[in-house]
């Protein structure tokens, strides 16, 4: 009898720890934790055009949520264009928001075309805001 007692008490504490919003390690996700925060959306402004960081790409239809560079006229507010500076790991097991990467950072290099991304895991791009070609200058 004293195992079924034990198992009633382990499936109690489980129970418990999930109420209380601790499931991380009972889920099997390696006991990972949630994400701490989301970066606010950076933008540059050049030459009349804001550059802004998407932050929320799949309630826009994209395909990831960060990644993207959306160019804006900034008299009108009307949108221009938008890049996908990366893309998003695969879906390797994990849930969505820990496989979302978000850029941190952009700046205008200092001949006003090309446009440094740095995203939150420290990778730096370069987009060529003429022709929106995206390079990758460091990992």
């Amino acid at each position: 009898m004293g195992g079924l007692r034990r198992r009633e008490e382990v499936c109690l504490a489980a129970a418990m720890l999930l109420a209380l919003g601790a499931g991380g390690c009972l889920a099997g996700d390696g006991g990972e934790k949630e994400r701490a925060e989301v970066p606010e959306a950076v933008s540059a402004v050049h030459a009349g055009v804001r550059y802004e960081a998407v932050i929320w790409g799949r309630a826009r239809g994209l395909a990831q949520n960060g990644g993207y560079v959306v160019a804006v006229d900034a008299k009108t507010g009307k949108e221009l264009w938008l890049v996908q500076v990366y893309a998003a790991a695969a879906d390797d097991g994990k849930e969505s928001d820990k496989r979302d990467v978000f850029i941190t950072e952009l700046k205008f290099e200092a001949d006003g075309r090309h446009l440094r991304v740095t995203n939150e895991r420290g990778a730096t791009f370069r987009v060529d805001t003429r022709t929106r070609k995206v390079t990758l200058q460091r990992s």
